[in-house]
C-alpha cells in the first residue's frame, strides 16, 4: 500500500511541477487533458509539453472518478481476497486503480512518446458520419503522429500499456500479479483508451449542443 501511495503522490507532484513546463505551442489549452484542444495547424510538443499533458491526464477528476468506479466494481467482485472487505479493502483497490491510471499516462503519454518522438495527443477527425468518426477514434490507439507530423504505428500505446501492467505486479497481491493478470490489465488499458478517444472525438459536439 505504501508503494501505491508513493506512485500516486509522485505523479501528483509531477503534475504540479509540469504546470511550468513550456510547450512549443503556448497558446494551446492543455488544462483539460481529458479533452485536449489540439491545434488545427500541427505544431509538435516539447518533452515538457508531453509531460504536462500526461501529468494532468493522470490526475484529471474524470480519471479519478473512473478509478473510484473501478475500485467499487472490484470490491463487489472481490478478485483479490487478500485485500479484504470494508473501507480498508476499498482504499487498497482505489489506490491500485489510481496507480494504474497514473503510471499508464506517464508511460504512454510522456516517457515513450519522448523516447520515440511521437505525439501523444488525440487529433479529432471532426467531420463525416458517426460510424466513420468512431472508427477513426478507435484506430488512433494503433496510429499516431510523429513529432514531424507524419503518421506512424503507435508503439508508445502498446509499450506503455505493457510497462504499466508490468509495474502493477509489484503492488497488486499475489492473486493478481500473474503474467495473465498483467496482460489483462494492459488490454483493459488499451480498450479504455479507445473509449476515451471516442469521447474526445464527440465531446466538442456534445458540449456545443448543451450550450444551445
Amino acid at each position: 500500500m505504501r508503494l501505491i501511495t508513493c506512485v500516486v503522490l509522485t505523479c501528483c507532484s509531477i503534475g504540479l511541477s509540469a504546470q511550468e513546463a513550456p510547450t512549443s505551442n503556448p497558446k494551446q489549452d492543455t488544462s483539460n487533458a481529458a479533452v485536449p484542444n489540439a491545434p488545427s495547424a500541427y505544431k509538435p510538443l516539447t518533452p515538457g509539453g508531453k509531460l504536462k499533458i500526461a501529468a494532468f491526464d493522470a490526475i484529471h477528476p474524470l480519471r479519478i472518478a473512473g478509478a473510484a468506479v473501478s475500485a467499487g466494481i472490484a470490491q463487489a467482485s472481490d478478485p483479490y481476497p487478500e485485500w479484504g472487505d470494508g473501507g480498508e479493502g476499498y482504499a487498497k483497490r482505489f489506490g491500485a486503480a489510481v496507480a494504474d491510471e497514473a503510471s499508464g499516462h506517464i508511460f504512454k503519454g510522456f516517457l515513450f512518446p519522448t523516447l520515440l518522438r511521437t505525439d501523444p495527443r488525440y487529433f479529432r477527425k471532426g467531420q463525416g458520419g458517426a460510424g466513420s468518426r468512431i472508427g477513426y477514434a478507435v484506430t488512433r490507439v494503433f496510429v499516431t503522429r510523429t513529432d514531424s507530423g507524419h503518421s506512424t504505428f503507435n508503439a508508445s500505446e502498446f509499450l506503455g500499456a505493457a510497462s504499466s501492467a508490468a509495474l502493477s505486479t509489484v503492488y497488486y497481491p499475489r492473486s493478481g500479479s500473474s503474467t495473465s493478470d498483467a496482460v489483462s490489465r494492459a488490454g483493459l488499458g488499451i480498450a479504455s483508451d479507445m473509449g476515451w478517444n471516442v469521447f474526445k472525438e464527440f465531446w466538442p459536439d456534445i458540449k456545443k449542443k448543451l450550450h444551445h
